[in-house]
């Protein structure tokens, strides 16, 4: 009879103990809603596109006022969004030449990879692998797709990309906005 007690309170004390290890696995993890929060919108300068980010990063110029860079404070995560509308002196002829033009001037090698939602663009592609940024190879994440009115190459990069990471770039894919100007005749 002791031995049976004995028995039935290891077996509940195993189960509480792997049901907490169970809810402690989802504790770190936050929400989108909880992700969003924490970023506010970044906008390239002639305003024709934003996109959401982590409130605590800073844009930096790349002398062209329709994309946008912006990049934690240490320099270790970041994202630039380069837009080439269809009408201008810097339209590429297509996607495979938007993409030629990332790979060589990044000196990006990747693979394939599923593209996540991207809020008003269509025929995405994704891709992940090392992307050079101010001399540091690290890892990257770049999603192409085009508008009526652009191509775009929107540039994910971190020292590691993670869970974290991969969440806060896909929150921030589905904020992405386009504010095309007027077309004139």
């Amino acid at each position: 009879m002791k031995f049976a007690s004995k028995l039935k309170k290891a077996v509940v004390l195993c189960l509480v103990t792997v049901m907490g290890l169970m809810m402690l696995q989802g504790c770190g993890k936050k929400s989108n809603a909880d992700v969003l929060a924490s970023m506010k919108e970044f906008a390239a300068d002639d305003g024709t596109v934003s996109i959401y980010l982590d409130e605590a990063w800073e844009v930096e110029s790349l002398g062209m006022d329709n994309w946008l860079s912006a990049f934690n404070k240490a320099g270790t995560e970041g994202v630039v969004v380069m837009q080439f509308p269809h009408d201008s002196i810097y339209a590429m002829d297509s996607m495979d030449s938007m993409i030629t033009l990332v790979e060589e001037s990044y000196a990006y090698t990747g693979t394939d990879a599923d593209a996540p939602e991207v809020a008003g663009l269509k025929n995405l592609k994704a891709s992940e692998g090392k992307i050079t940024i101010d001399g540091s190879n690290i890892d990257g994440f770049v999603i192409y797709g085009e508008s009526d009115y652009a191509y775009y190459a929107i540039i994910f990069a971190a020292n590691n990309i993670d869970d974290s990471f991969t969440q806060a770039m896909k929150v921030s894919c589905s904020k992405f906005a386009e504010n095309a100007p007027a077309a004139t005749e």
